[in-house]
């Protein structure tokens, strides 16, 4: 693909998200040094529960009602962070996370180079960055991992685009990625292999041990500090659904649907997509927090 021949739209979100970090740094100082402890309110509430998850170990990562809402190899994934002290952590993680985006904006005419379609995906995703950044959760590293994968089906190494799409499978929704290439026909049903073998293969531990798993589902459906008896099956259903519909999965949703919106050929047609997801995306990543705080507490 060509390159974008005006880099100042980039640039203007780069330095969005570069002023939205240093304002939650502040914020978070701010925070420590005058209301109290860092972690007693939202700010960072994500991370401390990586920590969390990561003091317990693998062996009780998936242990019942305190467990990890996600795959087993997220610790793998965490863990040089868990060895940092969790007021330090934080900072390390920012960074990342502000690279990794800063990574993906300038690159993004990998994926496209339509004016509209660029600016769709950097609303969006900027406003996942917010979000991610707020709570310090990892939506950041998914869909860096999608971004890179699809660049190397680009490049037709396909064995690299699924081991990287196998990774994000720690958070179950990116499993649309490749329903999404197959709607496209970026790629033939006989490809699905590229993505499917080392899926299976990362998680074989689910099959030598599937009561971790069952723990793991479990975990999904539960409400911290509410006794898992009392909650009803259609809340536990809409606790999923929430999981899978949070404002900071806009961070590689955007990714997702800038690779759907540039392989429809149809102006038209992509125009109306454009608009009904543009749409749907943001009354969901706006209203999701509310309605979890609503149902959940």
């Amino acid at each position: 693909m060509s390159k974008i021949r005006d880099l100042s739209l980039t640039s203007i979100f780069i330095f969005i998200i570069i002023l939205i970090t240093i304002i939650l740094t502040i914020l978070r100082v701010i925070f420590y040094f005058y209301i109290g402890n860092l972690f007693a309110i939202l700010r960072d509430y994500d991370y401390s529960i990586f920590i969390f998850e990561s003091q317990l170990g693998i062996i009780d990562f998936h242990l019942p009602d305190v467990g990890s809402f996600y795959l087993y190899f997220w610790y793998f994934i965490f863990f040089p962070f868990s060895l940092i002290p969790i007021e330090i952590g934080v900072y390390f993680w920012d960074v990342a996370r502000l690279i990794a985006t800063i990574y993906i904006f300038k690159n993004i005419d990998k994926i496209s180079d339509e004016k509209k379609n660029i600016i769709f995906f950097l609303i969006l995703c900027t406003v996942g960055y917010f979000a991610d950044a707020y709570l310090n959760n990892s939506n950041w590293i998914v869909g860096l991992l999608l971004f890179m994968s699809y660049v190397e089906l680009e490049k037709d190494r396909k064995w690299i685009s699924g081991i990287l799409f196998s990774l994000t499978l720690y958070k179950l929704t990116p499993i649309i990625f490749p329903i999404i290439l197959l709607i496209v026909k970026k790629m033939k049903i006989k490809d699905v292999v590229y993505y499917l073998v080392p899926s299976i293969i990362i998680c074989l531990p689910y099959m030598i041990f599937p009561e971790y798993f069952f723990n793991f589902v479990h975990n999904l459906t539960i409400i911290r500090g509410v006794d898992p008896t009392t909650i009803p099956e259609f809340i536990k259903f809409l606790r999923i659904v929430v999981k899978a519909f949070q404002t900071g999965h806009m961070v590689f949703y955007s990714v997702l649907v800038l690779i759907f919106l540039e392989n429809i050929k149809d102006p038209k047609r992509r125009n109306i997509l454009r608009i009904i997801l543009f749409s749907f995306l943001l009354l969901i990543g706006s209203f999701a927090p509310i309605f979890a705080m609503l149902i959940f507490g």
